[in-house]
């Protein structure tokens, strides 16, 4: 079967991204994120002192990385639950574009449902991991 030009150089550059990922994921499994200053601040986090729904979640990535999931789970649940979800569907985005296939049509029903609830949860996240009492100081990242 013979591929477009725009196909073969599709290929190319989301082999590529992969490839990058794949990199950034070996620089994360060998540099812990606690011992060295490679990897960003969080920018909210520096200027107000509380944690947004991502905090933590570089650390997150490196425990599971490590497969310890109880310290993922202790750096960022959102994180550890939404991860494989978010890299699920990345690689089928990706694959899409890939292949030169067309796009989903835009959001409607039950996704659009599922758009905004998960915009409510990550924001209801940020809010409920800085409230000060038990146990919601637990979803804080330690």
């Amino acid at each position: 079967m013979k591929r477009s030009p725009s196909t073969a150089s599709r290929i190319a550059l989301g082999s590529a991204l992969l490839m990058a990922m794949l990199m950034g994921a070996f620089v994360l499994y060998q540099h812990p994120p606690e011992d060295n200053g490679l990897y960003p601040q969080c920018m909210f986090h520096r200027l107000t002192g509380w944690h947004c729904s991502g905090c933590g979640a570089t650390r997150c990535l490196h425990a599971l990385l490590h497969l310890r999931f109880e310290e993922a789970a202790r750096k960022n649940i959102l994180a550890m639950v939404g991860l494989p979800v978010l890299g699920f569907l990345f690689l089928r985005g990706l694959g899409r574009w890939m292949l030169n296939h067309p796009t989903p049509p835009p959001l409607k029903g039950p996704s659009r449902f599922m758009a905004i609830a998960t915009v409510v949860i990550i924001l209801g996240f940020g809010v409920v991991r800085n409230l000060p009492w038990p146990p919601f100081t637990w979803l804080a990242p330690h």
